[in-house]
């Protein structure tokens, strides 16, 4: 999936690509016409090895002819550089080794793959509850192909599973006091993780779960909840100051000659009820298990993964088998799960709205652009407090574990098979 040497393979890859590499200089970039062919996916990707080759030399010739242009404008806010890091690091190690500049772009897609695995692989270690939730998670055909290609997608889903993580093995220890110092690390994760994405800082009310045992006196717990708040009104104040510093900007020109922001905003400020129907059929269609397969088995222009029903199959199985002590002491109780449920819906609802203010003609009665992908930041919480303890695994945990990772990672290999390996042998 990182091999190929073009961009136009995932979701906006071709702009992720240029805001990878520009975060790469560390400074001032130094941009060939190798960058800008991929920029504007004037190379579009092939499969014959004929083609390969030839595409290849073309960018190394624009390569090797050096910078046509010493700076270009900045393409991306100060807050949104950071998610492009892991990919960016890449980058910057392949021109330090000198590569040839193909593989300069292999090592991009490598490095934000690198990190996705290193960050899942210490989340999945670190929680006590879900762990075999979490890692049918992670390697839903879309999780990994996001991974391996330029997307700051990567980057929100890995911190989600980390934060979640933090605040399960925290709320696990209940003889152990919640002191300021975790507090601002398991916070500072959870900004970060949405820092790209503001909306989905909303998800920061499930701390209040919490209980109140860790904490050595009501000051100490109120501290705690004012941490919360403050994260989320971080996250809140940056994306309003986006959105004052350039309105303009938030009018996706994709979405067509009617899409305008502050004019959908004030369409939705002033027929709340009309809009609240608009959401509602949206989030009903959102929501579908039909729809599931555009967030769980599509790799994006490569196509979608067939083993649909197998993996919502597998994922149901796990989310209702994948139970200890310490998940039903977590997790059950039905208004913990329905004050997770809300947050996971105030998410998604916030997501679409973003859409539909930026992406969508003014007064649609329809919501354009809701890809997804934007679901799998929220979904993570919902699985995990779905299931019962009423169910009783017998299994053997070691035996079970290797059943449900053999599972997925038998429908991702068939998925990587169909959808990018047979094009190659077909071509």
């Amino acid at each position: 999936i990182t091999l190929p040497r073009t961009t136009g393979v995932s979701w906006d890859d071709e702009a992720h690509f240029v805001r990878s590499m520009h975060m790469s200089y560390f400074g001032t970039p130094k941009i060939t016409q190798a960058e800008l062919s991929l920029g504007n996916i004037s190379l579009p990707p092939v499969y014959d090895e004929e083609s390969i080759q030839v595409q290849a030399q073309k960018l190394e010739q624009m390569f090797s002819e050096g910078a046509v242009a010493e700076t270009i404008p900045r393409p991306y806010r100060i807050n949104t550089g950071i998610t492009y890091l892991p990919a960016a690091i890449g980058l910057f190690i392949g021109r330090l080794l000198h590569l040839r500049y193909t593989l300069i772009l292999v090592m991009g897609r490598i490095s934000s793959l690198l990190f996705y695995t290193i960050i899942v692989y210490f989340s999945i270690k670190k929680t006590p509850v879900g762990k075999m939730i979490m890692t049918v998670y992670a390697l839903l055909p879309t999780n990994i192909f996001l991974a391996c290609n330029y997307s700051y997608d990567t980057w929100i889903t890995a911190l989600t599973m980390l934060w979640l993580a933090i605040f399960f093995k925290e709320w696990k220890c209940k003889e152990r006091s919640m002191t300021t110092g975790k507090t601002i690390v398991m916070l500072s994760i959870f900004v970060l993780a949405y820092i790209h994405k503001v909306i989905y800082g909303v998800l920061g009310i499930i701390f209040l779960l919490m209980p109140k045992e860790k904490f050595v006196s009501p000051n100490k717990r109120n501290r705690f909840y004012g941490m919360i708040f403050l994260a989320i009104f971080v996250l809140a104040l940056i994306g309003l100051l986006g959105f004052v510093a350039s309105p303009a900007s938030f009018s996706d020109v994709r979405g067509g000659t009617d899409v305008n922001a502050i004019e959908q905003i004030k369409f939705i400020i002033g027929h709340p009820i009309s809009y609240a129907f608009i959401l509602i059929k949206h989030l009903f269609s959102y929501f579908s298990l039909g729809f599931s397969q555009n967030y769980m088995m599509s790799m994006a222009y490569m196509g979608y993964v067939k083993c649909h029903l197998e993996t919502i199959a597998l994922l149901t199985a796990v989310i209702f088998t994948d139970r200890n002590e310490t998940d039903i002491i977590i997790v059950d109780g039905k208004w913990k799960r329905i004050f997770v449920y809300l947050a996971v819906l105030a998410a998604v609802s916030l997501a679409s709205t973003s859409v539909y203010i930026s992406f969508t003609p003014v007064r649609s009665e329809v919501i354009n652009g809701a890809q997804g992908r934007y679901l799998l930041p929220a979904i993570l919480p919902a699985f995990i407090f779905l299931g019962t303890g009423k169910i009783k695994n017998v299994i053997e945990r070691y035996k079970y574990n290797f059943i449900v990772t053999l599972g997925s990672a038998g429908i991702l290999f068939s998925g990587i098979w169909e959808c990018c390996i047979s094009k190659y042998m077909v071509a």
